[in-house]
């Protein structure tokens, strides 16, 4: 009751009960003597009728005198008639009071009711659903793979251990809202397979999370809702014979994700990449409209040698108008990108590798021949990430692509992942991305040794540098480097400063990840060289202020550098390890 009146020190009245006890008792005396001060009229009244002569007779009931008994009595009666005056006006008073609290009860009860309506929980709370369903995909990719609960053999009455996750809770948890559940059950990948994938979808569960659902295409009518309308499903296809026929099932359904791989089935007489031309062609209205589509290269099977051909037909004949696609993101090894043309005229959202061969003993990696195929798609490319390629199929005899660089307009987004330094080169070497905004490099180690000696003799760049970079790049807002521990520090200190013509190299640029995520002692240059570009940008009115920052966390060591870093960057993460997990970034 008080403590809402925070202005207000009251006494002990409203608390102590000792204290409500003796203040009741001695304002009830107080009460009963204004209430025969009330009556003093009366009072005298019957004073006045019982003297005689100017004295108060006596009367008493011990008086012997019947005359003295009768007078007695009357002057009894007077008092109960008083005193029953003031009865009926203490009851008046009581019923008042009484009339007036439950009054007050049934105020007080209608505020309360009201104050519930409002406090009652809504079917979902006062989070925006969107927020509500990253919590729940959050949920979802940081926990583990559970084990399934069992007894210990020869313990019966051994407690089974609860493996469920947080969400599965959720979702057996009668009290959960329905739709609490529905939100839950959209963010939990759901994989159907078709036939001879049930398994094999383990070999990039990765990609899936930590405990997807998994249902076989066949069994699908068996499930009563409709999975398929959930945008995180996922339909696996297996390159099998019979793999159209199956999919005819859900043709009129919709498809979100689709992923291709091909595990051997010694049933099927059909070679894979025949089956994947089949589909193309059978299916290529679905497959334009899925929001995901990844191919994912177990086995050499499907490798098509005249991927180089077919690539330079599309460019010769024109061939570039496809069908409407919805999709912004593809998955695709190089070969396969000419065989999926006819439904990506429009894809803006690439992932692909690097083509390697294996010739006389020597890995050699072909970048003029994925450029040529990426030529197909250049001109609505916005985001690319290459990494390294699995060794496949022979070499193959191309047109020579020529020295003119490959234009990709669109281009914000540029991510070369565990590449060489010399594939890096020629990659950023042969390419335009005037639009380019983005860069992320991860590059293997390699000596002088793996260069070619033309590039070593020509005026090619040898190394990747901050100023090789910005001579192609000089917008770039973003730069994610890991060239290794000191190559990194150099980098940075390129950025400290400006250049010896004076100007800064990348102006624009306001986020930057740089390190391994591995803690040495090696890596504390790097710390003191992001340390002096962050303090000498914020001084510079010639760049832009390092607004967000991820580097190696150094425990323990240039304390003095880390507050530095936290006070002057907004978005500072100091990354503690190299942690391969689920993580933010798996799934679609």
């Amino acid at each position: 009751m008080v403590r809402y009146l925070k202005g207000f020190k009251l006494s002990g009245l409203w608390t102590c009960p000792r204290s409500i006890e003796a203040s009741c008792a001695q304002r009830t005396k107080e009460l009963l003597k204004f209430a025969d001060a009330m009556f003093e009229d009366m009072q005298k009244q019957i004073d006045d009728a019982f003297e005689s002569d100017g004295e108060e007779q006596s009367l008493t009931i011990n008086d012997s005198s019947v005359k003295t008994q009768r007078l007695a009595v009357e002057k009894i009666r007077m008092f109960l008639h008083m005193i029953s005056m003031q009865s009926e006006i203490f009851r008046r008073a009581v019923q008042s009071k009484q009339d007036k609290l439950r009054a007050l009860e049934a105020e007080k009860s209608r505020i309360e009711e009201q104050i519930e309506e409002r406090l009652i929980p809504t079917p979902l709370p006062t989070l925006p659903t969107e927020i509500l369903g990253q919590i729940f995909s959050h949920l979802y990719w940081s926990e583990s793979v559970a084990p399934f609960p069992r007894t210990p053999p020869g313990h019966s009455n051994f407690p089974a251990v609860d493996c469920r996750t947080t969400l599965q809770r959720f979702l057996d948890d009668d009290a959960t809202p329905i739709e609490w559940k529905s939100l839950i059950n959209k963010r939990i990948p759901c994989v159907i397979t078709t036939l001879g994938a049930e398994e094999g979808w383990r070999t990039i569960a990765p990609f899936f999370g930590p405990h997807p659902r998994t249902i076989r295409l066949r069994d699908l009518h068996e499930v009563s809702e409709d999975i398929l309308e959930m945008p995180s499903t996922a339909i696996f296809i297996n390159l099998s014979e019979r793999v159209t026929r199956d999919l005819e099932s859900i043709r009129q359904k919709p498809w979100h994700n689709v992923l291709l791989s091909e595990f051997r089935d010694t049933d099927s007489s059909e070679v894979p990449r025949e089956v994947l031309q089949d589909l193309v062609q059978n299916f290529g209205e679905k497959l334009s409209g899925v929001d995901h589509l990844s191919f994912f290269e177990i086995s050499p099977n499907t490798y098509d040698d005249r991927f180089l051909a077919q690539a330079s037909s599309l460019m010769d004949t024109g061939g570039t108008e496809g069908l409407s696609l919805k999709p912004s993101y593809a998955c695709l090894p190089p070969h396969l990108i000419p065989t999926f043309r006819p439904i990506m005229s429009n894809i803006t959202e690439l992932e692909t590798s690097v083509p390697m061969t294996y010739d006389f003993g020597d890995t050699i990696t072909h970048i003029d021949h994925l450029l040529q195929v990426l030529m197909l798609c250049s001109n609505t490319l916005t985001s690319i990430v290459i990494t390294n390629g699995q060794i496949s199929g022979t070499p193959s005899v191309s047109q020579t692509r020529g020295h003119s660089r490959v234009s990709f307009p669109q281009l914000k987004r540029l991510s070369l992942n565990a590449l060489v330094e010399r594939s890096v080169l020629d990659i950023l070497s042969a390419i335009e991305c005037p639009s380019l905004r983005h860069l992320t490099l991860s590059m293997c180690s390699v000596g002088t040794s793996d260069l070619t000696q033309s590039q070593l003799n020509t005026g090619i760049a040898t190394r990747i540098s901050a100023s090789f970079l910005h001579g192609l790049f000089p917008d770039l807002e973003s730069i994610s480097a890991n060239l290794g521990e000191f190559k990194d520090a150099q980098f940075l200190s390129d950025l400290a400063s400006p250049s010896g013509s004076g100007s800064w190299l990348f102006p624009l640029l306001d986020t930057m990840k740089f390190g391994s995520g591995c803690v040495s002692v090696a890596q504390l240059p790097l710390l003191r060289a992001v340390t002096k570009v962050v303090h000498n940008r914020m001084r510079s009115d010639a760049t832009k202020n390092i607004r967000s920052l991820s580097i190696t966390e150094f425990r323990g060591a240039e304390s003095t550098d880390c507050d530095a870093l936290r006070l002057f960057v907004p978005e500072i993460r100091f990354i503690p390890d190299v942690i391969h997990s689920w993580g933010s970034d798996a799934g679609w």
